[in-house]
């Protein structure tokens, strides 16, 4: 993934699967069509838009990138250091990993 900063870090790439929700709601991870994309939110909020559109181009992918948590009961305060996920979606496994590097 590009960061604004110009740095590329595609060794420490980790394409993670999440598990379903016990609320009820369907997680991506009961998807096999989405990879995700371990992450913290502060490189969430770091990564250029018009490099992510530029990647799902040349990829024929959808990149989403998580900014953070929210509950059922409202949002919670923003963690640069907490978890998050950079969500890339497509029916080929090859283009969602083409894309996740």
């Amino acid at each position: 993934m590009s960061q604004k900063d110009g740095s590329a870090d595609a060794q420490k790439v980790e394409i993670v699967p999440c598990v379903t929700e016990p609320s009820g709601f369907v997680d991506v991870g009961a998807r096999d069509d989405v990879s995700v994309v371990s992450a913290t939110c502060g490189q969430c909020d770091w990564l250029d838009p018009a490099a992510l559109r530029a990647i799902e181009r040349e990829t024929r992918t959808l990149v989403l990138a998580d900014h953070g948590p929210a509950t059922v009961s409202g949002p919670v305060a923003w963690n640069p250091l907490g978890a998050a996920g950079v969500h890339v979606c497509s029916h080929e496994v090859a283009l969602r990993n083409a894309a996740a590097v």
